[in-house]
């Protein structure tokens, strides 16, 4: 069965362009991205053929709202075919494994980032800790600002007081 649409149901066209910008809006930048080429358009035409601006504009609106519906749909395709059952695995890992997807998705920006020509702005080694109602907070993978195996005295004083916090 497929997963119930999470997108609102757009109305009947022609509730003017502006409410139409507003709803577009709300998706974020490529919204906006949309909303300024459909402005854009307007423009144009409007600039073009001034007498006939009253009529366009509706026009526009309709043709962008139906545009939107059709993305709204496509959408909900892919959240259907693709995002939800990534989702619902996801939901069912267990907490070693979360931490292991979770060190996995930022090697894999940090590969991203050195292959593209963004700024490198992940990096170096990672830190993995869960944290869990029943448990708390949990390293899972912790780096040490020093080598451990040039500091045994510094690392022997760690585990003395974890096993302290563990007797106790």
């Amino acid at each position: 069965s497929r997963p119930t649409q999470r997108y609102p149901k757009r109305r009947k066209p022609s509730r003017g362009f502006s409410y139409l910008c507003n709803q577009i809006r709300q998706l974020g930048f490529y919204g906006q991205e949309l909303v300024g080429a459909i402005k854009q358009i307007g423009d144009y035409v409007s600039n073009r053929l001034p007498e006939y601006t009253e009529e366009i504009e509706p026009a526009v609106a309709e043709a962008s709202e139906q545009l939107l519906q059709s993305m709204f749909e496509e959408w909900g395709r892919k959240q259907g075919d693709y995002w939800r059952p990534v989702v619902d695995i996801v939901e069912s890992l267990p907490k070693d494994e979360l931490a292991s997807m979770a060190e996995a998705l930022v090697n894999l920006t940090k590969f991203r980032r050195r292959v593209t020509p963004e700024l490198e702005t992940v990096g170096g080694p990672i830190d993995v800790a869960v944290i869990s109602k029943g448990d708390g907070f949990v390293w899972v993978k912790r780096k040490h600002y020093f080598d451990a195996a040039l500091n045994p005295r510094i690392m022997a004083r760690y585990q003395m007081e974890a096993n302290h916090e563990q007797s106790q």
